[in-house]
């Protein structure tokens, strides 16, 4: 099981906190705040995220929870509880984190509510290039996005992150134009801690003319890195 919730205010705080329920009582876990007069902080274990799970949270299934993270349903699927305890820094059951090669993937919050969820993935052993991700416009109605030109290769294939990005994909047939430029950038691995390397970076943007702000995650395979 797989839990991600991100926000972001449009004057500069953002949260970033994700659980994956593994075996052996194990979570991939992290929490990630930014705020403008402090930078990125940053839960304790990280760029390690294997935590030991919460047993009561184990037995009752009525959290996720593992040392100091703790997600609880409060309307399933649509309102729930999302708390931190700990130190923080400054700055499924079973995944084969080796089958993915990279992946690009983007968030989007704009000043006029819209969110958007775009993404480029290359898993060679199912697809070298799948574009996936949808629109929340601000009266509720969602869009796929049906293309996206984002390559992979033209943008940090050798593991040397742009600070600035450009692309645009398509949705109902209307052109969205993406500008970007990433503000703060940390990283984190799973799988084991050791077979994916996740760069989580957190952005400004401006689509079709709209201001927002927006996290994304560059994944890179790790394996005999």
């Amino acid at each position: 099981m797989q839990y991600f919730f991100q926000a972001v205010s449009q004057n500069g705080i953002y949260v970033c906190t994700g659980t994956e329920r593994r075996q052996e009582a194990k979570i991939n876990g992290l929490f990630y705040l930014v705020l403008p007069e402090y930078g990125v902080l940053a839960s304790e274990k990280l760029p390690k995220t294997t935590l030991n799970a919460d047993p009561a949270a184990l037995l009752s299934y009525k959290s996720y929870a593992a040392e100091g993270i703790c997600f609880t349903p409060v309307v399933p699927m649509k309102l729930w509880k999302i708390s931190f305890k700990g130190k923080m820094r400054d700055h499924s059951h079973k995944r084969d984190w080796s089958l993915m090669h990279r992946y690009i993937y983007h968030m989007f919050y704009l000043s006029n509510r819209t969110k958007i969820s775009v993404g480029v993935v290359c898993q060679p052993c199912t697809s070298s290039c799948l574009e996936m991700g949808f629109i929340t416009h601000p009266d509720g109605k969602l869009e796929a996005i049906e293309s996206c030109d984002l390559l992979l290769y033209q943008h940090g294939e050798n593991g040397v992150l742009n600070n600035e990005l450009c692309f645009t994909f398509e949705a109902n047939s209307i052109t969205y134009d993406v500008k970007i430029k990433y503000v703060h950038d940390v990283v984190h691995y799973v799988g084991n801690d050791t077979e994916a390397k996740m760069n989580e970076r957190f952005l400004t943007c401006e689509v079709n003319g709209i201001l927002g702000r927006g996290i994304s995650e560059w994944h890179y395979n790790n394996i005999n890195k």
